[in-house]
């Protein structure tokens, strides 16, 4: 049995995610992340707008780095991601790993809207 919920659908020229779970993980976001990168290759889209509703977020820094690594693993360099969490504290630790992202050649960026986030993706290649 999954230990998140994700659902995911082509809106014009991206791809939407949204995913909740109770505490995230190196094996969770590698999970969820896995099952988006499918997606997208099978809409072949290149933008992906992710809304995250994680309670608890990862507890240290070598956790995110991991978790933002592999991502980059997955085949997410390239793409542009607009990326909200709906938990307001996780802000400043998504702001890391957005910096992570960035020097693995992630053209992704944290937003605390989606609408924000919606706008921004519609300036990306």
């Amino acid at each position: 049995m999954k230990d998140y919920k994700l659902e995911t659908e082509q809106r014009e020229d991206y791809l939407f995610a949204y995913y909740e779970a109770e505490r995230d993980s190196i094996d969770l976001s590698n999970a969820i992340w896995e099952e988006i990168s499918l997606k997208m290759k099978e809409y072949d889209l290149t933008k992906i707008l992710v809304v995250e509703n994680i309670k608890m977020n990862p507890s240290t820094v070598f956790e995110m780095y991991q978790i933002i690594q592999a991502s980059f693993k997955l085949g997410f360099a390239g793409k542009s991601i607009a990326f909200v969490d709906l938990v307001e504290e996780h802000y400043k630790h998504n702001k890391f790993g957005e910096t992570l992202g960035r020097n693995l050649g992630v053209n992704c960026k944290i937003f605390k809207t989606e609408t924000a986030a919606r706008e921004w993706l519609k300036t990306q290649p």
